[in-house]
């Protein structure tokens, strides 16, 4: 949706590179995955201040990252904003497509990690029950 937003925006961005500057493809990205992680949280039990602190520690990395485009001379602020509000946006349509509602806890479910070894690097998979 980003991309598609910038051809027909056609913005020039500040430091002159190209005409690709309204939306922020990188905030809306970070908007998005803030937005799935801190869904993905809310199914695992944690004390408040933990769920407090984790929320906090995503949004600000998802609003820096967003931020450092600006810094970077690559954005303009109203490009930021636009791909943050478009990131939050899709994830929540997302999110209602994907989460309605919260699955019942299945007791009878145990906490797997699983390592996916790749070439260059691995994935790291982590489940456990839902609340």
């Amino acid at each position: 949706i980003s991309e598609g937003l910038k051809s027909i925006t056609s913005r020039r961005r500040p430091n002159g590179e190209n005409n690709n500057s309204l939306p922020s493809g990188h905030a809306s990205q970070a908007a998005v995955r803030t937005h799935f992680a801190r869904t993905n949280l809310d199914y695992f039990e944690m004390p408040k201040a933990a769920r407090r602190a984790s929320n906090v520690a995503l949004h600000t990395l998802g609003y820096a990252t967003a931020w450092a485009r600006v810094e970077a001379d690559r954005h303009f602020p109203s490009d930021v904003l636009a791909g943050v509000a478009l990131g939050n946006f899709v994830a929540e349509f997302m999110r209602g497509i994907l989460f309605e509602g919260k699955p019942e806890i299945d007791s009878g479910l145990q906490k797997q990690v699983q390592v996916q070894m790749l070439p260059g690097g691995a994935v790291l998979h982590f489940s456990a029950p839902l609340r």
